[in-house]
């Protein structure tokens, strides 16, 4: 659609929130939350705060030409993984 980076990334994290939040939800609701898996949860959160600081630091270094073509790619190398 030759969106801008800032809008496709407004618009992807949009449709992973609901995503997440519902993935959560059915997750609880099938009882597939155990004690392993909340341990391991939170061994994980104090991770995000540093993912995100990462990811916006190198959203500033990335030319929206680059952009494009890295989305490209790992886009190609999921349908592959798919394929396999």
């Amino acid at each position: 659609m030759r969106w801008s980076p800032d809008r496709f990334r407004a618009t992807i994290q949009g449709y992973f929130a609901v995503n997440g939040l519902l993935v959560l939800l059915l997750h609880g609701l099938s009882g597939l939350w155990t004690q392993q898996v909340l341990t391991l949860y939170a061994f994980a959160l104090p991770l995000i705060p540093v993912a995100v600081f990462l990811g916006s630091k190198l959203n500033q270094r990335i030319p929206a030409e680059r952009f494009e073509r890295l989305l490209y790619g790992v886009l190609v190398g999921f349908g592959v993984l798919l394929v396999v």
